[in-house]
């Protein structure tokens, strides 16, 4: 939870869980390291501040187009890019779009957006998003690759949900039988995440 928080967010969601502080200590090295680097091992350090900036330059794209799709709003932004509602110019039909951040598209990797995203377009599963297309799009100047998904309406983060709702442990065991189900469907098809 704290790495999709604001940073004045932090203190109070490691106070709420009480952790034993090694493990505080740890978490604000990781967030410290976190803010200037992907923290993914196949991927490019950005350097201190451009993690920040590119997602600054994104939330900047709410109200553009991405190809036939109008961005309505931000849902999410993370360390590999930002997932906004979108409108599908006409077909008027709601999408999520995800895209990569500037600093990452790199050839490499967009070869491995397109391969992937080719991947999961053929996963056909009642708990995975469907994928619909992909494309890389230009934005003042910077290349946005993008790929357009099934919105998932008052979709969010799991252990929210577990926690927002209160779910019984029960409930939660057939929570995660649906994500088994959904990553076993993946794997039998040769897609490990």
């Amino acid at each position: 939870a704290c790495v999709d928080a604001a940073p004045d967010e932090v203190d109070g969601i490691l106070a709420a869980e009480d952790p034993p502080p090694e493990l505080v200590r740890e978490v604000r090295s990781l967030l410290r390291s976190a803010s200037t680097h992907t923290g993914h091992p196949l991927l490019p350090d950005l350097g201190a501040g451009s993690l920040d900036s590119t997602k600054q330059q994104q939330k900047n794209f709410v109200g553009r187009r991405l190809g036939k799709f109008q961005l309505v709003s931000e849902i999410s932004t993370g360390g590999m890019g930002t997932v906004f509602v979108a409108e599908e110019i006409g077909l008027e039909r709601r999408v999520a779009i995800k895209t990569i951040r500037s600093g990452l598209a790199s050839p490499e990797m967009l070869d491995r957006f397109r391969t992937e995203s080719s991947l999961l377009a053929r996963l056909q599963h009642p708990n995975i998003a469907t994928i619909y297309g992909t494309d890389l799009s230009e934005i003042d100047g910077i290349d946005v690759p993008w790929i357009s998904m099934e919105l998932i309406e008052g979709g969010r983060p799991i252990d929210r949900a577990i926690r927002d709702d209160r779910l019984t442990r029960d409930d939660v065991l057939k929570l995660f039988l649906k994500v088994l189900s959904a990553i076993h469907h993946a794997h039998v098809r040769g897609i490990i995440h």
